[in-house]
C-alpha cells in the first residue's frame, strides 16, 4: 500500500524525490497575468441560459461573447447551494487584505448567498509558493485548493500524484456534469487544458486563449508613411523611424519603436512574424524540438539584432521593468508593445489611459505580418490560469461533494446574471454605481470589501465595456483574427521534472546570451553554443520527458 505524505506518520521526501515523483505528469503550465448546457463543452458558456439581447456569440471556438449592453438580470441559480456549514479555501491573491468580516459587507452577503461559512486564505502571489509548500507538508488541505501549476512547483504534481485531490474526469465527462449546469457550460478545449496525465483535477479558472495582442501607435505610423504593414522589412523602417524621426514633433530625441520590459527585447512580437514555434515544434514522429533550435529563431534574432544596431529600441532595453516600460508606452514615448486584452480594450487602460496623455494617440492592435509578407501567426495560451482542485478528503462524503460543486458552480455564473452582478460589483449603492449606458463600477468600498474572495472564479471571458459598445465588438474582432492565425506550445500541458530543478537556471542563461548577442558583446554565432549548453545543461533531458508525458497523455484520453 502506498504511503502519502499527507498526514502527521508521512515520510520526508527530498527534492529530487520530488521532482522523480512527478515524472510524466501531463501538468497544466500557467502562461500569462481574467464559458457556458448538456455534457461539459456543449453549449455557449456566456449566452447561458439563452443568449441575452445585445450579446454577439463568435462562432470562433475560444473567441468571448461581445455585449453591446448589460443583460437584463437573469438566475442561473434556484436553490441555496450550501448547507450552513463552513467551506475553507486557499485562494491566489492580487489585492489587498478584504476589509475584516464583521465590518464586510460584501463577504458577508457572500455568505448568505452561497449558505456557507466562507473561510478565505488569500495568499500573495509572492508567498504562493511558500505557503503551499507548509500546507502540504501539514497535510490538512482546505476544502478548495487553488493550484498554480509550473515548472517551479513541482510539489503540486506530487500531491496530485500521491492522492490529495478529487478525481473530476468522471463528474465533468458524464451526465453528471449538468446537475451544475454553469460548470456544464465550460468548453471541451478547456477541460482538457486542465488534464493532468489525461485526468482532470480541478475547475479551471478561464482566460482567453488569444490573450497577448501586440499594438502600435498607428498615428505615429501613419505619420510617419507607413500605413501598410505587410512584412518584416516594412516594421522594421517603421520602428526605426518612430525612435529616430520625432513622431510627436517636440523637436526632442523621447520616442522609441521600442521599449521592452525584462530584457526580453520584444522577441515575443518578432518571433510570430518569423514564425517561431510557440517553445516548442511537435514533430510527425512525436518528438519536440525547441524554438531556439530552428531557423526561424535565429532569423528572428538576427532581425532583433538588427533593430537594435538602427536604434529601434530604447537604450535601457535590457534592464527595463514593468512599471517602466508601461510609463514609456502611457507617456506617449513608445510605439509598440505587447500586453493582455484586459490591460490595453478594458475600460480605464491603455487605449483609454494613453489619451489622458497624449489625445490623438491610436494605440491600434495588430498581427504582426509574416517577415516575408503573407500572414504571420498569433501564439496561443491553453486559455486558463489555474485550477480549483477539491480536497480528496472533502471528496469522500457523497453530500459534501456535491455541496462544494454546487457552490462552486454559482461561483462561475456566467457574464450579466445576478449571481455574477453581485460577485463581480456587490449590492449597488454600496460596492458599486451603476452606469448611465448599463453595467457598473466599483467603488472604494467595494474593492475593498471584494478583494480576492472569489478570485479563482472570475476571469476575463467576455467582452463588454461600458458606454462603449462599439469597442467591444472591436475587441471581439481582434480576437477571432488572432484565433485564426493561432499557434499553441504542443507542449503546454505536460511537465518536465527536470525543468522544475534546472529550468529557471537554463532560462536565466538563454536571457543573458540573448541579450549578449543582441547587445553586440557576442556574434550572431553565438547561438549555436547557446543551444548547446542549454542541451547539456538539461535541455534534452526536459525534451525527453515531455516527449515522454505527451506519449503518456495521449495514451489516458
Amino acid at each position: 500500500m502506498r504511503q502519502s505524505r499527507f498526514g502527521p506518520d508521512a515520510p520526508h521526501l527530498s527534492r529530487r524525490s520530488m521532482l522523480k515523483a512527478s515524472a510524466g505528469l501531463a501538468g497544466a503550465t500557467a502562461i500569462s497575468v481574467p464559458l457556458v448546457g448538456g455534457v461539459a463543452g456543449q453549449g455557449t458558456p456566456q449566452a447561458s441560459p439563452a443568449a441575452p439581447e445585445g450579446a454577439v456569440v463568435s462562432s470562433v471556438e475560444g473567441v468571448p461573447v461581445a455585449y453591446t449592453r448589460y443583460p437584463d438580470p437573469f438566475r442561473t441559480v434556484d436553490e441555496v447551494p450550501g448547507s450552513g456549514g463552513e467551506v475553507s479555501v486557499l485562494a491566489l491573491s492580487f489585492s489587498p487584505p478584504p476589509t475584516p468580516k464583521d465590518d464586510n459587507t460584501f463577504w458577508q452577503g457572500l455568505e448568505e448567498r452561497l449558505g456557507v461559512t466562507w473561510n478565505a486564505d488569500l495568499v500573495p502571489i509572492d508567498a504562493y509558493g511558500e505557503r503551499i509548500s507548509t500546507t502540504f507538508a501539514g497535510g490538512d488541505l482546505p476544502d478548495l485548493f487553488f493550484l498554480l501549476p509550473g515548472t517551479t512547483r513541482p510539489i503540486i504534481y506530487e500531491a496530485i500524484e500521491q492522492g490529495a485531490f478529487f478525481d473530476l474526469t468522471d463528474v465533468v465527462t458524464s451526465d453528471r456534469i449538468n446537475d451544475y449546469p454553469n460548470l456544464a457550460a465550460y468548453p471541451d478545449y478547456l477541460w482538457d487544458a486542465v488534464r493532468i496525465n489525461g485526468r482532470v483535477w480541478g475547475v479551471p479558472k478561464p482566460v482567453l486563449r488569444n490573450n497577448d495582442p501586440t499594438y502600435y501607435r498607428r498615428d505615429w505610423g501613419d505619420q510617419l508613411g507607413f500605413t501598410d504593414l505587410t512584412d518584416a522589412q516594412i516594421i522594421h523602417d517603421m520602428l526605426v523611424a518612430m525612435s529616430a524621426d520625432d513622431p510627436d514633433g517636440n523637436g526632442s530625441p523621447d520616442t522609441y519603436g521600442l521599449a521592452p520590459f525584462g530584457g526580453n527585447w520584444g522577441a515575443f512580437i518578432i518571433n510570430q512574424m518569423f514564425n517561431v514555434p510557440y517553445v516548442w515544434r511537435l514533430n510527425d514522429d512525436g518528438t519536440l524540438t525547441s524554438a531556439m533550435e530552428t531557423d526561424e529563431y535565429r532569423q528572428s534574432l538576427e532581425y532583433v539584432v538588427q533593430l537594435n544596431a538602427d536604434g529601434a529600441y530604447h537604450p535601457d532595453s535590457a534592464s527595463l521593468n514593468v512599471t517602466q516600460s508601461t510609463d514609456l508606452l502611457l507617456g506617449g514615448r513608445t510605439g509598440m508593445a505587447t500586453n493582455g486584452f484586459a490591460a490595453l480594450f478594458w475600460p480605464g487602460r491603455y487605449r483609454e489611459r494613453i489619451k489622458e496623455v497624449v489625445p490623438e494617440a491610436d494605440l491600434h492592435p495588430v498581427i504582426m505580418p509574416g517577415a516575408e509578407g503573407g500572414e504571420g501567426i498569433s501564439y496561443q495560451t491553453p486559455g486558463f490560469f489555474g485550477f480549483t482542485a477539491i480536497s480528496a478528503e472533502a471528496a469522500q462524503d457523497e453530500a459534501r461533494l456535491d455541496e462544494l460543486l454546487r457552490v462552486m458552480n454559482y461561483l462561475v455564473a456566467p457574464f450579466g446574471s445576478e449571481e455574477f452582478t453581485f460577485l463581480n460589483y456587490g449590492e449597488p449603492g454600496v460596492h458599486s454605481e451603476q452606469l448611465p449606458d448599463g453595467g457598473y463600477s466599483l467603488t472604494e468600498q467595494g474593492s475593498a470589501d471584494r478583494s480576492a474572495l472569489v478570485y479563482p472564479f472570475l476571469s476575463e471571458n467576455y467582452f463588454y465595456i461600458p458606454g462603449n459598445p462599439d469597442e467591444a465588438l472591436f475587441a471581439q474582432q481582434h480576437n477571432e483574427a488572432m484565433a485564426k492565425v493561432a499557434v499553441a506550445n504542443p507542449a503546454a500541458g505536460v511537465y518536465s521534472p527536470t525543468s522544475g530543478e534546472v529550468g529557471a537556471e537554463l532560462n536565466q542563461y538563454t536571457a543573458d546570451t540573448y541579450t549578449a548577442i543582441v547587445t553586440g558583446r557576442e556574434p550572431i554565432d553565438m547561438v549555436d553554443e547557446m543551444v548547446s549548453q542549454w542541451r547539456e545543461r538539461g535541455g534534452d533531458q526536459i525534451r525527453a520527458e515531455m516527449e515522454e508525458a505527451l506519449a503518456a497523455a495521449e495514451a489516458a484520453q
